[in-house]
C-alpha cells in the first residue's frame, strides 16, 4: 500500500479548509444538544439530535457523533459540514423546505442498540410521504457517503496506527470528501475525493429514494 498523493485540487482545498476552520478550537467545546427543529413523527424525533459545538464558525458546521442517534445540523450557509471518528458510520446533506443540513448516521452491525440505519429509512419514508403533501415540509438534494471507504482502515492503520481518524465533509456543492486528521496536533493531513457519492437531486420520493436506503 502507498501513500496517497493528493490531486492539487484536493491539496488546495485542504489548504482552504486548515486557513479558514479552526478545529482544535472547535473540539475544546462540548457538543451541545439543542431543540429538534427537523419535522417528523415523534418516534423519530427521540433518535434524531439536533447537535453542535459551542462555538460555531461562519466557514463550518461540526456534528459530533453519538451511539445510537443520528446527529444533525443546519448548515446556516457554512462551506463546509464536518463530522468526525468515522470507522464504518455514514455521512449525509439534504434540504428541509431549501434549508441544508449535514448529518452523522451512527452505524454498528455489532451493538444493534447503537446502529440508526433503521431509523434513517424510516426517515426517507418519512420524506418520502412528507412530499406528497403540498402543505407538508419538502425535502430534497440528498447526498450522502461513508467516509471510512474513502482511504480505507486498512490505509489508516499502515500510515497513522493510533494517531489518525477520519473526518468527512460534505461541501455547499454536495461535494464529498474523507480526510485524515492526525490526532497530537489537530492537524488536517491529508484529504481524498469520493467520487461516486449516493445522490438524489430534486425531491425524493417512493420512485428515485431506495438508493438512499442503507441495508
Amino acid at each position: 500500500m502507498t501513500l496517497y498523493r493528493m490531486t492539487p485540487a484536493e491539496l488546495d482545498y485542504l489548504q482552504q479548509l486548515a486557513r479558514s476552520y479552526n478545529y482544535e478550537l472547535c473540539k475544546c467545546n462540548r457538543p451541545r444538544y439543542l431543540d429538534p427543529i427537523l419535522p417528523m413523527s415523534p418516534d423519530l424525533s427521540e433518535k434524531f439530535k439536533h447537535c453542535s459545538y459551542d462555538t460555531p464558525t461562519p466557514f463550518a458546521v461540526t456534528i459530533p457523533p453519538k451511539e445510537g442517534v443520528i446527529t444533525y445540523s443546519p448548515m446556516n450557509g457554512a462551506t463546509y459540514g464536518i463530522s468526525d471518528n468515522f470507522t464504518g458510520c455514514m455521512m449525509a446533506q439534504f434540504k428541509c423546505n431549501a434549508q441544508s443540513y449535514i448529518a452523522h448516521i451512527y452505524l454498528d452491525r455489532k451493538t444493534p442498540s447503537y446502529d440508526t440505519r433503521n431509523v434513517w429509512n424510516d426517515f426517507i419514508d418519512n420524506c418520502c410521504r412528507s412530499n406528497q403533501d403540498p402543505k407538508a415540509p419538502h425535502f430534497s438534494d440528498f447526498v450522502m457517503f461513508k467516509p471510512s471507504d474513502v482511504f480505507g482502515m486498512d490505509y489508516l492503520v499502515q500510515y497513522y496506527k493510533l494517531d489518525g481518524c477520519f473526518f468527512g465533509i460534505i461541501d455547499s456543492y454536495m461535494n464529498c470528501y474523507t480526510g485524515i486528521l492526525y490526532k497530537p496536533k489537530l492537524r488536517f493531513a491529508e484529504l481524498k475525493t469520493e467520487t461516486h457519492p449516493i445522490k438524489v437531486l430534486g425531491p425524493i420520493n417512493s420512485l428515485n429514494a431506495d438508493p438512499l436506503k442503507i441495508h
